[in-house]
């Protein structure tokens, strides 16, 4: 599995990507911090089942328009199985799946228990 969460925009100028590859956690904010870690088999399980139901459930979505929100942050999704491949683009309040929301919601909450590098 390896799924690929880049956030930008939004009020606070949020520039966030978050990669996993099988068990393998990176995250970056911005262009200088950085973050590596191997998830727990709890949370690599977690992850792999929410992005599986996303593959079998949901096809790609490109963004919406904008719609005069400058202040809106841009998510990009991109999950892939050794089958499939799915790319999600939207902004900040537009409908997507309730998976794509349980899984940018889980790799928030996988990242931020990411330890501090030192």
């Amino acid at each position: 599995m390896k799924i690929s969460l880049h956030q930008t925009g939004g009020i606070f100028g949020a520039d966030r990507t978050v990669d996993l590859v099988e068990d393998r956690l990176r995250v970056r904010q911005g262009v200088t911090d950085s973050v590596e870690r191997r998830l727990t088999n709890g949370e690599t399980a977690k992850v792999g089942q929410i992005a599986r139901r996303l593959i079998v459930n949901s096809p790609s979505q490109g963004p919406g328009p904008l719609a005069g929100v400058s202040d809106s942050t841009l998510t990009h999704l991109e999950v892939a199985d050794a089958d499939e491949t799915r790319l999600y683009s939207l902004r900040s309040g537009e409908a997507a799946p309730d998976e794509v929301w349980e899984l940018i919601a889980t790799l928030g909450e996988v990242a931020d228990a990411a330890p501090a590098e030192g």
